[in-house]
């Protein structure tokens, strides 16, 4: 549904990197499974990021896995 919307709005899938193109990740599940978060869960967020080689990236994502309770 997000899909057809965003290309509803003109956002289109390009083939590879473009200069001043964004990358966008949709995401769907059940916000059941996470009743009282507006955001994505921090576990999910940090996998979903862990191959991504950006320092500012990885930098966040350490500070997130700081946070987590294990």
């Amino acid at each position: 549904m997000m899909q057809r919307a965003a290309t509803k709005a003109g956002i289109k899938e390009l083939p590879e990197a473009m200069p001043g193109a964004h990358e966008w990740q949709l995401w769907t599940y059940s916000p059941a499974l996470i009743p009282d978060q507006a955001t994505v869960d921090p576990l999910s967020l940090i996998l979903s990021m862990r191959d991504i080689l950006d320092d500012r990236v990885q930098i966040a994502l350490g500070e997130m896995k700081g946070q987590l309770p294990w």
